[in-house]
């Protein structure tokens, strides 16, 4: 079986993506000499800009096709659909690993021309028909360690676990000029991140348990609170930072990803649901303190002693829905708990200890454009 020339197909999400960056780096060590791409989507691709483990990153903008498609351009979504499968197909790859598992990607992977299709056997909407190699999925795997399993039929046993977020000087200058400019002093202060949206709406924590985490954090830990949030998470953070009786950083819309993962670096602990920016917490080195109802933290929890999850004792947890009539399940999860565990976290671990940074490598972007 040839590995000389590898595509990775992971669109989205961004903890998804970033989930699957292990295998990426497994591979290179076993095949240190392949030249390894990936496709990957328009929202998720800054995690694996610098990706040491990449030649390519193969950008195929998802989201807008999908609009296309919504719209009932159907003519147009086909021209467009060839067009990348054509020019992977240029490429000329010999191996394709499907991490994504859709009908979509199944496709792609089949019209791409690569002889050796590797997804798993239980992969939804029928994507499996498209594999030459099929991988049966262990159940309640942690995340990581399931995409993993992909690599089996190369005969690969050994994994290295570790997410990759590669980050380059100017992240690192950023977060430094941050904190400098709010007067934390990163030697002395605790800085405690708390990351209050996520995706899903039955993986949120309600805001007004958030101020009341933030007001015994800052009492009983002496912490200096950041706020983390998208662009459109600005509402819910001054919603937050209406209740929280000590000044909070709120960076709501300022940073983009790498340098989100560099002012968290600096952090001592992160607080979050099960989302995208937990697991860039995990991936840079920094412990994290984790809220699970609908989702299993057996699966999705990161990974290693550094972390803990509070997981609500409904009895309909991990129902893995995104949406619930009852919202009820993370409401079970009480302030008073969440806090007394991070100060376990902090407790154990006084000192802010940074992980070996990952070389931030030269890494070529292709842009498969729509077609005119």
């Amino acid at each position: 079986m040839r590995a000389d020339n590898i595509l990775l197909i992971r669109l989205s999400s961004i903890g998804d993506v970033l989930h699957c960056t292990p295998v990426a780096r497994t591979l290179r060590e076993h095949f240190p000499q392949a030249r390894i791409s990936w496709l990957v989507g328009e929202k998720s691709q800054e995690i694996l800009h610098g990706n040491p483990d990449l030649d390519n990153i193969i950008l195929w903008q998802r989201e807008k096709w999908e609009q296309e498609l919504r719209k009932g351009s159907w003519q147009k979504s086909v021209a467009d659909f060839r067009m990348l499968t054509q020019q992977l197909k240029n490429e000329r790859y010999d191996m394709v690993i499907d991490l994504q598992g859709l009908l979509l990607t199944g496709l792609i992977g089949w019209r791409s021309g690569a002889r050796t299709r590797i997804g798993f056997r239980q992969a939804r909407e029928g994507s499996a028909l498209f594999y030459t190699h099929r991988v049966r999925n262990e159940h309640r795997l942690q995340i990581v360690q399931h995409y993993l399993q992909l690599l089996r039929p190369l005969g690969i046993r050994r994994f290295n676990t570790q997410m990759v977020m590669p980050l380059a000087q100017r992240h690192y200058d950023f977060a430094s000029n941050l904190f400098s400019s709010q007067n934390i002093n990163e030697d002395q202060d605790r800085v405690i991140i708390l990351n209050p949206s996520t995706s899903w709406p039955t993986k949120c924590w309600p805001p007004a348990y958030y101020a009341r985490l933030a007001n015994l954090l800052g009492t009983g830990l002496a912490a200096k609170i950041m706020l983390l949030g998208a662009p459109g998470d600005v509402p819910l953070l001054k919603e937050i930072s209406a209740g929280i009786s000590q000044p909070v950083i709120n960076l709501a819309g300022k940073t983009n990803l790498k340098e989100l993962a560099a002012v968290v670096q600096k952090s001592h602990l992160f607080i979050s649901g099960d989302t995208g920016p937990l697991h860039i917490a995990a991936a840079v080195g920094t412990p994290t303190l984790s809220l699970f109802g609908p989702t299993d933290p057996q699966v999705y929890a990161p990974l290693d002693e550094k972390h803990a999850a509070i997981v609500s004792d409904a009895r309909c947890r991990y129902c893995h829905k995104r949406s619930c009539a009852h919202s009820t399940c993370m409401g079970r999860i009480l302030p008073e708990d969440v806090y007394l565990a991070a100060r376990k976290i902090i407790q154990q671990k006084p000192q802010k200890k940074y992980m070996e940074a990952t070389p931030y490598g030269e890494v070529t972007i292709k842009t498969i454009p729509a077609a005119v």
